[in-house]
């Protein structure tokens, strides 16, 4: 229950951002550097003066977007493979290998492995490594889920 409502307050307070911020999070306040938590900064300011919260209001929009876009584009691709793997009974041992392959992979180190073939930080770049981590076990979920329905 406790966790339920923490983490609506939190998607709430992400997606409400540009009306519930206190402070835009960019403007540079040289003058209030590195100040306590209190009545005007709820979360205090960082090095540059920023206000922490409305910095993390705002953080909390991006996260929500890359978190929503991969488990949407995972979900996709799990899908496709697994109807494939689950239709072509050839390629079904194919693809369950190279989905073994990419399982046997500690995550961290695809990520990271991920991370450094592109040199650029993109937003799009960014979504593709938690890609990569999560279509493996959706594909063999639906896969196995496409074989019960089909074959028992």
């Amino acid at each position: 229950m406790f966790a339920g409502t923490l983490l609506t307050l939190l998607v709430l307070g992400s997606v409400l951002a540009p009306w519930i911020a206190p402070f835009d999070p960019l403007k540079l306040d040289v003058a209030h550097r590195l100040r306590p938590p209190g009545g005007a900064h709820w979360f205090g300011t960082d090095a540059y003066g920023r206000d922490v919260l409305s910095r993390t209001l705002w953080g909390g929009r991006i996260s929500l977007l890359i978190a929503v876009s991969v488990a949407v584009a995972s979900t996709v691709a799990g899908t496709v493979i697994g109807l494939v793997a689950g239709y072509f009974r050839a390629m079904d041992a194919i693809l369950m290998r190279v989905m073994d392959g990419l399982m046997a992979i500690p995550g961290i180190l695809l990520a990271v492995a991920v991370r450094l073939f592109f040199v650029r930080i993109k937003l799009e770049d960014q979504l593709v490594a938690p890609l990569i981590l999560v279509y493996p076990c959706l594909t063999a979920f639906f896969t196995f889920t496409l074989w019960l329905l089909f074959f028992s």
